[in-house]
């Protein structure tokens, strides 16, 4: 019984329905009388004058017959009970868009991805490899400065040196020269507590304590190794020291620095 009366309940419109079925009587009317006015056949003045005398006699019957006009008000309101919209059909839709179809749920995307790019996209990077990598490119970096170096005469480079080289590379610009001296200790790099060059006594890397701890003697890149065939022109050795890898700048600091 409780359900039967909340379903008829249903089909009556809210107060805010019928005002709209109110309204919707008049764009209704005036669009019948409208067409029957803008007809082809016949002439629209005079279609038209039947209109406004129809209006002139309720106007009178009003007047004159007051019954009439409340029969005739009664009509236009059981009529705009029946095109007020009921109590379900009043309410709003949760989300529409404006040509009426229901909108698509925000950041639904995995209609519209190829799936080449999604393959691509949900590839997962393994930190531990990029850490890897920028540490071998790390060591690369002072292997190819202490190489230089003995190119140049020196038997090494200081710590502090590298250091500046990659901070004018923008790269590791947080990093103090005790972290730096940290990293080599921990990729097992040897740096000496003294270490004379040009003069200065300061931490550095020695040719000979890199050369043991690569198992090799420290090389120069492909493009700065000088050509020594006879009939090759001399060329002159580059003053410039070596930039460091892209890949240094990932380089994360030792545990203990951390």
């Amino acid at each position: 019984m409780k359900e039967a009366l909340l379903q008829i309940v249903r089909l009556f419109p809210t107060a805010k329905g019928y005002v709209r079925g109110l309204i919707s009587t008049w764009p209704l009317l005036g669009g019948l009388l409208g067409s029957w006015v803008r007809q082809k056949e016949g002439s629209p003045g005079a279609r038209l004058a039947v209109i406004l005398g129809v209006c002139w006699l309720f106007a009178f019957a009003w007047a004159r017959y007051s019954v009439l006009g409340w029969l005739l008000l009664l009509l236009w309101l059981v009529i705009a009970l029946a095109a007020a919209p009921g109590r379900q059909e009043h309410a709003e839709p949760e989300e529409e868009s404006v040509d009426g179809d229901t909108a698509p749920p925000e950041n639904d995307h995995g209609n519209d991805q190829d799936p080449a790019m999604m393959d691509e996209n949900t590839e997962r990077v393994d930190p531990a490899a990029v850490q890897r990598e920028a540490e071998a490119a790390f060591v690369t970096f002072i292997e190819h400065n202490v190489a230089h170096a003995v190119q140049q005469g020196r038997k090494g480079v200081h710590t502090d040196v590298l250091l500046d080289l990659l901070h004018r590379e923008k790269m590791l610009l947080d990093w103090t020269e005790p972290v730096f001296r940290a990293k080599c200790g921990y990729l097992r790099v040897p740096v000496k507590r003294q270490m004379n060059i040009k003069g200065r006594n300061y931490f550095g890397i020695h040719h000979e304590d890199l050369t043991k701890a690569l198992g090799r003697r420290p090389v120069l890149p492909a493009h700065r190794v000088p050509d020594l065939t006879p009939s090759a022109a001399p060329v002159s050795t580059p003053d410039e020291p070596l930039s460091a890898p892209p890949a240094v700048a990932r380089v994360a600091p030792p545990p203990m620095a951390a």
